[in-house]
C-alpha cells in the first residue's frame, strides 16, 4: 500500500508537469510566429527610390526638367535635383497635364518562378479617353493598375504617361500624380477631414465644395462635428456606398489627369452603383479614366473597350462596334455570361454616348524623345 500511494503522488505530479510543459510549448509556437512575420517582412524585396528614378532620363530630358525646377521653385527651397545631365529626381510639377497613357510591350510577373500576368501588352489611352477594361479571371485587368503604379516592376516594355516613361519618375511623385478608386473602399479610424484630406493640404470650402460634388455634404452636415466627425476603423460607422463616395472625394481633391477605378462599383447594390457611376462620370469628365470592369454595363459609356485574356489585348475598340460585330469576342463574351441581351447593351451603350456626348475626336499621345522633344 506504501509504494501504491507513493506511486499515486507522483503520478499526480507527472501530470502537473505535462500541463506545464504544454502550456510552455504553445507559448513557444505562438512567439515563434512573431519571428517567422518578421522574418518574412525583413526578406520582402525593396521599392525602388521614392524620389529617385529607377532608370535615369536621357540627359537633355534631366536638364529640361531641372530647368523647370529652378524657375519654379521658391528660394531657399530644400528641394535636391539631379545635376546637369545626370537625370532629374521631380518632373515638372504639370506633369501630367493631358493624362495619356500607352502601354507598349509591357510584360509582368509578380516572382520569376511564375507565368507572366502580363503578355507583350500594348495599347494606348488617347488623353481624356474613357476606356473600360474587361476580361475572365486572372485576364490581367489588375496587373495593368499595379504595371501603372509601379507596385510592380516591368520584366520588359516600358509604360509612358504623356510621353514620359514612369520610371524616369521617383514612386513618391509618379503615385502622386495620379489617382485610384479600388474596389474596396480604404478608410482609418479618425476624422472624416482626415480620411478626405490626408495631409491637409485643402481649405475647408474646397472640402465642402468636393463633398457637395459626390453628393454626401447634406450627410456630412448632420454628423456631429461635421468635418471632425469621428469614423470608426473602415468607416464601419458608415454605409458602403457612403465609403466609397468618399474616396471618390479622395480621389476628385487630387486633379489628378489619371485616374485609375479598380472594380469601383462592384461591392454595392445596383441603385448605389448607378450613383456612383454618375458621380464618377460627372466629376472626372475632363480626366483620363481607365475603369476595371466587374459588370460590363458599368463600362458602355466608355469610349473604347479594351478586352483581355491571359495578359494579352484581345479587342480594343467602340463598345457599340464590338456588340455590332457577331464575330466579336466582346459580344460572344456578353452571351456567355447571359445577364443582358446584346441588342438592350447596345442601345444602353449608344444611349450613354448621346447623353455624354462623347467623340472619337481626341488629342493624341506625344511621346518624348532622347532630345527632350515631344514628337
Amino acid at each position: 500500500p506504501a509504494m501504491a500511494g507513493l506511486a499515486l503522488v507522483y503520478v499526480m505530479q507527472t501530470v502537473s508537469m505535462l500541463q506545464w510543459a504544454v502550456r510552455v510549448s504553445i507559448e513557444a509556437e505562438n512567439n515563434m510566429t512573431g519571428v517567422e512575420r518578421l522574418l518574412h517582412y525583413c526578406d520582402i524585396p525593396n521599392e525602388a527610390p521614392a524620389r529617385a528614378p529607377l532608370v535615369t532620363p536621357p540627359p537633355a530630358v534631366a536638364d529640361q526638367w531641372n530647368e523647370q525646377l529652378s524657375l519654379t521653385m521658391e528660394p531657399h527651397h530644400p528641394h535636391t535635383h539631379a545635376a546637369p545631365g545626370a537625370g532629374a529626381i521631380e518632373p515638372p510639377a504639370s506633369w501630367p497635364s493631358e493624362g495619356c497613357v500607352r502601354f507598349d510591350g509591357v510584360w509582368l510577373r509578380y516572382r520569376p518562378e511564375l507565368e507572366y500576368a502580363l503578355r507583350g501588352l500594348s495599347f494606348t489611352v488617347r488623353a481624356g479617353e474613357k476606356i473600360g477594361i474587361c476580361g475572365r479571371t486572372g485576364a490581367g485587368k489588375s496587373s495593368i493598375l499595379q504595371a501603372l503604379f509601379r507596385m510592380v516592376e516591368l520584366s520588359e516594355g516600358s509604360i509612358t504617361v504623356d510621353g514620359i516613361d514612369v520610371r524616369w519618375v521617383g514612386l513618391h511623385h509618379l503615385r502622386s500624380r495620379l489617382s485610384v478608386i479600388p474596389q474596396d473602399p480604404i478608410l482609418f479610424s479618425g476624422s472624416l477631414r482626415q480620411n478626405l484630406d490626408p495631409f491637409n493640404e485643402r481649405s475647408d470650402e474646397e472640402l465642402w465644395e468636393t463633398l457637395r460634388r459626390v453628393h454626401l455634404a447634406k450627410e456630412v452636415k448632420a454628423l456631429p462635428g461635421q468635418l471632425n466627425a469621428i469614423l470608426s476603423e473602415k468607416g464601419e460607422n458608415l454605409s458602403l456606398g457612403q465609403r466609397q463616395l468618399l474616396c471618390v472625394g479622395r480621389a476628385l481633391l487630387r486633379h489628378a489627369k489619371v485616374v485609375m477605378l479598380d472594380e469601383a462599383t462592384a461591392a454595392v447594390d445596383t441603385d448605389t452603383d448607378q450613383v456612383l457611376q454618375a458621380t464618377i462620370r460627372e466629376n472626372f469628365k475632363d480626366a483620363t479614366t481607365v475603369t476595371i470592369a466587374h459588370r460590363l454595363e458599368t463600362i458602355l459609356h466608355c469610349d473604347r473597350i479594351l478586352l483581355l485574356d491571359k495578359g494579352a489585348v484581345v479587342e480594343y475598340d467602340d463598345p457599340v462596334a464590338l456588340l455590332d460585330d457577331p464575330t466579336s469576342s466582346f459580344r460572344q463574351l456578353v452571351n456567355q455570361m447571359g445577364t443582358s441581351d446584346v441588342s438592350a447593351l447596345k442601345d444602353m451603350a449608344m444611349a450613354m454616348r448621346v447623353a455624354s456626348g462623347s467623340s472619337a475626336d481626341t488629342p493624341r499621345c506625344q511621346v518624348v524623345t532622347e532630345a527632350g522633344k515631344a514628337s
